[in-house]
């Protein structure tokens, strides 16, 4: 074969096919979204534009279930199935911002107000209506229940077992402990608020709202955030759900709610939670009555407050890691007292606060710097009433990073650690007992929910579909 024809034969295959295969690869793919999006539409323009054709248009039909018609959805059937979660997801959306009591439905007047606010009058939007089956969860069903461990260092506590409990497919959220030992959390994936027994039968109720943290009052009543419909959620034990509308509307910010976020109940019975994005805290007495309490001046800036935890003083004590320090907000004349807990710069500490039984607040801290007066090694610290802190290291040198405090049935602090994959006790006098956890790796803060019953504690791990149990003496 002469030289010239066989390069022509090979500059055929190495060059010309490819191209012209690119280029009816591209027509198809224009055509389909033609097809798909009507040739005028923003859609199309995107779906041409960063190619792949409507299938890549399609992949997030979870939050966006509008963005391809059934037509072309057809029998896929890991596309059917994304849609129809998401359009549970988006009916459970326009329920909450309609603050719907009960159920996860709209009316159909509600719905086309919906669907022109949050998807720009999708027809699409309108079509599917504010009903139907598609995406609906189980309303029961079972966890993979572990053999129980022991600490994996320290002494062993009267809280000394850790049992998991594995959730395939489900994401918990915040807990809250019933008076069983068993617990209550939340599927923000779903809206439903879920029971489960330390056996590992889980039952599911949803609850028409954006479902934030969770706590379980000594009555039995269940208090919860709702930051789409901007107000608190109460489940009473007889099963009737209440609202009660924070009256502050917009954060500092501009509009958007003011932040429902953290949320605990005080030796009154009262109800105290976190408005991060209008920098107070709100209380619910228990004859209904709502009172916000600014936490800082304008001129402290923006300092968006986090956590919150009540003390048997009938006071609360709120962490403000943007601003290095924390306040303590007397429950009987709401004055608000701030206390620094960095100087400097360096990390930022009390992420999460937990009062102890005689009136102090601790608070996690990940490292120091030369910046600041903190020891260098990660720590747990306790200020008491008057703002003296006292530091109280935590063992080995690996990377740490403590959050979730809480005070456990024991008395003691009870925390969190991604990137030491434990779960931590450390009596008041300093002493650490460590459980391992089967954690992701992760660097960052730690921010999983951690609660405490009266003889048992409860955690979230949302990135390994599961919930932990440390169980006290008496139980398990």
């Amino acid at each position: 074969m002469p030289i010239r024809r066989l390069l022509t034969i090979v500059l055929a295959v190495t060059v010309v096919l490819p191209v012209g295969m690119f280029i009816r690869d591209q027509w198809n793919e224009d055509r389909a979204c033609e097809r798909e999006f009507g040739r005028d539409s923003t859609n199309y323009e995107i779906c041409t534009e960063y190619g792949g054709g409507p299938e890549k248009m399609c992949l997030d039909l979870e939050r966006q279930p509008f963005s391809c018609s059934t037509e072309y959805i057809g029998g896929r059937r890991k596309l059917v199935a994304a849609r129809n979660a998401g359009l549970y997801q988006v009916r459970l959306e326009c329920a909450a911002l309609n603050q719907i009591s009960g159920g996860t439905r709209c009316s159909p007047e509600q719905w086309d107000g919906y669907c022109s606010q949050r998807h720009a009058g999708s027809r699409r939007c309108r079509e599917v209506g504010p009903d139907g089956p598609e995406g609906v969860p189980k309303t029961e069903y079972r966890a993979k229940v572990s053999a129980p461990v022991g600490p994996l260092s320290g002494p062993r506590p009267a809280c000394g077992t850790l049992t998991t409990y594995e959730l395939p497919g489900v994401t918990p959220g915040a807990v809250g402990v019933d008076e069983d030992g068993s617990v209550w959390f939340t599927e923000y994936k779903t809206g439903a608020l879920s029971h489960m027994t330390v056996e590992g039968k889980v039952s599911r109720r949803f609850i028409s709202a954006r479902l934030g943290a969770l706590v379980r009052a000594p009555g039995g009543d269940l208090w919860g955030t709702d930051k789409g419909g901007n107000s608190i959620w109460q489940l009473t034990r007889g099963g009737e759900l209440r609202r009660h509308p924070i009256p502050t509307a917009t954060g500092r910010q501009g509009p958007g709610g003011s932040g429902p976020s953290d949320i605990t109940v005080g030796s009154d019975g009262s109800v105290w939670f976190v408005e991060t994005e209008a920098d107070q805290v709100g209380r619910i007495t228990p004859d209904g009555t709502i009172a916000e309490v600014p936490l800082f001046s304008s001129a402290d800036g923006f300092i968006r407050p986090s956590t919150i935890t009540a003390s048997p003083d009938g006071s609360v004590w709120v962490s403000a890691p943007l601003a290095r320090r924390v306040a303590r907000v007397d429950g009987r004349t709401l004055t608000v007292t701030q206390f620094p807990v960095a100087t400097g710069g360096g990390t930022v500490d009390a992420q999460s606060v937990a009062a102890d039984v005689d009136g102090g607040v601790w608070f996690e801290r990940s490292a120091g710097s030369a910046m600041d007066n903190r020891p260098p090694m990660p720590t747990l610290g306790r200020m008491d009433r008057a703002g003296k802190i006292t530091y109280h290291p935590l063992p080995g040198g690996g990377p740490r990073w403590p959050g979730s405090l809480t005070a456990g049935p024991d008395g003691a602090i009870w925390f969190l650690d991604g990137p030491a994959k434990t779960i931590g006790r450390m009596a008041l006098d300093g002493i650490v007992t460590e459980f391992p956890l089967a954690y992701p790796d992760v660097s960052g803060p730690t921010t999983e929910p951690l609660a405490a019953g009266s003889n048992a504690l409860w955690f979230a791990l949302p990135q390994t579909n599961s919930l932990g149990l440390i169980t006290c003496q008496g139980r398990g």
